[in-house]
C-alpha cells in the first residue's frame, strides 16, 4: 500500500469517527520529511482519541504499522502518527 492509498484509509476512518475539516495533502515531490498528510478536526478530546484510534485500526487492517513502537501522541488539539 503506498502513502496516498494509506491516507485514503486514514480519511475514511476519520469520516467514520465524525472528524470535521478532513484534508488529505499530497506531498509526494515536495517534501522529504512525507508522503502525505492527513489532517482533520475533532470537538473534544474524547472524539480525537476515538479518531486516532480508528486510524490505527484501519490501517493496522490493511497492514500499516506505526513507525515507532509507542501508540499516537495527542499534542493539544492534535493527533501524531509516525508511519512509514
Amino acid at each position: 500500500m503506498n502513502a496516498l492509498e494509506a491516507a485514503k484509509v486514514a480519511e475514511a476512518a476519520l469520516e467514520d469517527k465524525l472528524g470535521e475539516d478532513i484534508k488529505v495533502l499530497d506531498l509526494r515531490g515536495l517534501s522529504n520529511i512525507a508522503d502525505c498528510f492527513v489532517i482533520a478536526s475533532g470537538k473534544n478530546a474524547n472524539q480525537l482519541h476515538a479518531m486516532a484510534n480508528e486510524v490505527e485500526q484501519k490501517l493496522f487492517q490493511q497492514g500499516v504499522k506505526l513507525h515507532h513502537s509507542a501508540s499516537s501522541a495527542v499534542f493539544g488539539s492534535g493527533i501524531y502518527f509516525p508511519y512509514d
